[in-house]
């Protein structure tokens, strides 16, 4: 697999970044409507939910907000590859 290198001008490494933000910003609203609505219980309160419900909870919401910021990421940062 060949070594890649993010390169750009600071305005795009900002949009990137900015971009990145909100894409976990809507994918946090959107795995608190799919908990709340889908799954018919709040959202666990961390001082007094179960550990299991604490741990899927957590465990969802990281998984999903990585895989959109990282998707968005591939999307607007520019990459240059050495060959």
């Amino acid at each position: 697999m060949p070594k890649t290198e993010r390169k750009g001008s600071l305005a795009q490494k900002l949009l990137a970044l900015g971009l990145s933000a909100l894409a976990a910003k809507l994918t946090m609203m959107a795995v608190e409507k799919f908990w709340t609505k889908g799954l018919h219980k709040p959202i666990p309160d961390l001082d007094e939910s179960s550990l299991a419900t604490k741990m899927a909870w957590m465990g969802v919401t990281a998984a999903a907000v990585g895989v959109a910021r990282e998707m968005v990421r591939e999307l607007t940062a520019p990459v240059a590859r050495e060959e």
